[in-house]
């Protein structure tokens, strides 16, 4: 089982990795990720792309949400971001390059906190599928103590 942290605020884009890619046609691989989101705001996240090694797309990315949150209400979008790989991957040289990508804004009811979930399913033109589950800690800002 792979974890991945962040901390995830507002305009904050937290993105996986490439390597969680399961076999065409595997449902039964799923990668955490925790993340922490702050009551009341948008944050951003699941962002995802699919290119080639010469750092080209490779066609349609979709998100489709298979358990949605609880707490919370979510929307898919189109946006950009930039590429990051790890070093072992042959897409490495791609990091920092722009590229259409889509993800996940996902914004906690006001006056939750606590823990909420949700599961997405990433699926690419070329049939490759990854199932991703947030872990999504909420909490309130104490606004004493925060610039607001």
């Amino acid at each position: 089982m792979k974890v991945k942290s962040c901390l995830l605020a507002l305009a904050v884009v937290c993105s996986g990795p490439a390597s969680a890619q399961n076999s065409k046609n595997d449902n039964s691989k799923v990668t955490i990720w925790e993340a922490s989101a702050i009551a009341g705001r948008t944050s951003t996240f699941g962002e995802t792309y699919s290119v080639d090694t010469a750092c080209v797309s490779t066609g349609w990315v979709e998100i489709i949400v298979v358990v949605p949150p609880k707490s919370g209400k979510f929307e898919i979008i189109d946006t950009s971001a930039a590429m990051s790989y790890t070093k072992e991957n042959p897409r490495f040289v791609c990091n920092g390059k722009q590229v259409a990508a889509k993800a996940v804004s996902y914004t906690p009811l006001d006056q939750f906190e606590g823990a909420d979930t949700m599961t997405l399913e990433r699926i690419t033109s070329n049939g490759n599928k990854t199932r991703v589950q947030y872990k999504i800690t909420v909490r309130k800002l104490d606004k004493t103590t925060n610039n607001q």
